[in-house]
């Protein structure tokens, strides 16, 4: 995680009050902050669910970039 200098740069921000901010329980804590953003059903869902209109072109697009599995899609 310390490779990706941009998020780990924001936990001194994010837990000012931490001598080290970077630490496991953090990690749960962004990841929940995360995960409590999320809606569904989400226009994802209706696509997945057969809505071939539910997802713009470019949101379609990232399907089919390199690295990204569509294994989680079937």
């Amino acid at each position: 995680m310390e490779s990706n200098r941009g998020i780990y740069r924001l936990f001194p921000q994010a837990f000012k009050d931490e001598k080290e901010p970077f630490q496991y329980k953090n990690i749960g804590r962004v990841i929940g902050a995360f995960e409590h953003t999320l809606q569904t059903p989400s226009c994802f869902d209706d696509f997945l669910n057969g809505d071939e209109n539910a997802l713009k072109e470019d949101e379609k697009r990232c399907l089919n970039r390199p690295g990204f599995s569509k294994d989680f899609l079937v």
